[in-house]
């Protein structure tokens, strides 16, 4: 039987996580760890069924050329429109099959927890700046910071400055924020003690990011703020389908421009060809403008409907200390 090599031609770190269920099908079909090139390693690192390298082309070259081998690219955006595709299906389309929702869910091994001090009951936000049109705005972060700390409700920020290269070469600046009650962790923790942060929390409050994925791997309930791509596409499966434990906030804007063809055609007259994504394509102005005004993305919630759907699955899922009573008895200590 032949040995089997996946190239994983992308960089972010959902996208990444998003073709663990495909690999994982590969392996169990194969009864063999599946041999995976990524950009990152650290991410697919722990996983029991791959051995993970880093890209090196020379490798996969000879890879393709042996003919005990069967190589797959996974990532291939030339071909297929990723922002109208589920992402955990754009790998399994790649390999030949689709995925079921009962196979739609992402497992994460992490490495071992190194202990810190946390608040109890904290809400973890992702306040980074990525494509315009996915980036929840630097005042609105800290207006909802303000407010969670007014209601006494801890906020840890996570996340790391970094750029993703592609169809747009995309910085990733964090935010200059500051938290009162709470703790910044942004640019100071690893991708695994990352996802034990996300793990422990009451809450995880994200756009569509790398951290998304993340915090879809954990049992911790999840608010995704809208954006352009139609989330359908992006949100973790957890339990099967995308429901659990998931609450998604949108703007006043409902086109989910991204993610429908109509705009592939008025810009590229054919539907197969994406538009420019980080941008709004209601407004053409805004297209390669980084900086263009903010406030044309209406598809982004405001601060206060986020604000309210984070107090209401707040009150649903924060751990209640109860008083805790110890009776003295003769065999021993009882805990009531």
């Amino acid at each position: 039987m032949k040995n089997i090599a996946v190239f994983l031609s992308c960089s972010g770190i959902g996208d990444i996580i998003s073709s663990v269920p495909s690999i994982k099908i590969l392996h169990n079909l194969y009864k063999k760890k599946i041999l995976v090139f990524t950009f990152n390693t650290e991410i697919l690192k722990n996983y029991p069924y791959m051995d993970v390298k880093p890209v090196d082309e020379n490798e996969i070259n000879k890879i393709v050329n042996d003919t005990n081998w069967t190589y797959f690219n996974t990532f291939d955006t030339s071909k297929d429109i990723h922002p109208r595709m589920d992402i955990r299906q754009f790998h399994a389309n790649k390999l030949g099959f689709q995925l079921l929702p009962e196979e739609m869910n992402i497992e994460f091994y992490p490495d071992k927890y190194k202990p810190i001090k946390l608040p109890e009951n904290y809400i973890v936000i992702h306040p980074v700046k990525t494509w315009p049109s996915r980036s929840w705005e630097e005042h609105r972060w800290q207006k909802f910071i303000n407010i969670m700390n007014e209601y006494n409700i801890p906020v840890v920020a996570v996340g790391k400055e970094s750029s993703e290269p592609g169809t747009f070469n995309t910085q990733k600046p964090t935010y200059n924020i500051s938290i009162k009650n709470g703790i910044n962790l942004m640019n100071k923790i690893s991708l695994h003690q990352t996802w034990h942060i996300l793990n422990k929390s009451t809450i995880v409050v994200t756009m569509d990011s790398g951290i998304l994925h993340l915090a879809g791997t954990t049992d911790t309930a999840i608010i995704q703020l809208g954006s352009s791509i139609d989330y359908k596409f992006r949100a973790p499966y957890r339990q099967n389908r995308q429901d659990y434990k998931f609450s998604y906030v949108s703007g006043n804007c409902k086109l989910l421009c991204a993610s429908d063809m109509n705009y592939y055609m008025k810009y590229n007259n054919r539907h197969n060809t994406p538009a420019p994504l980080p941008f709004c394509l209601e407004h053409p102005e805004s297209i390669g403008n980084q900086n263009v005004d903010p406030n044309i993305y209406l598809c982004h919630p405001s601060t206060g409907d986020v604000v309210d759907e984070t107090l209401r699955i707040y009150d649903m899922y924060k751990t209640v200390v109860k008083e805790t009573k110890v009776l003295k008895e003769n065999k021993g200590t009882i805990v009531l």
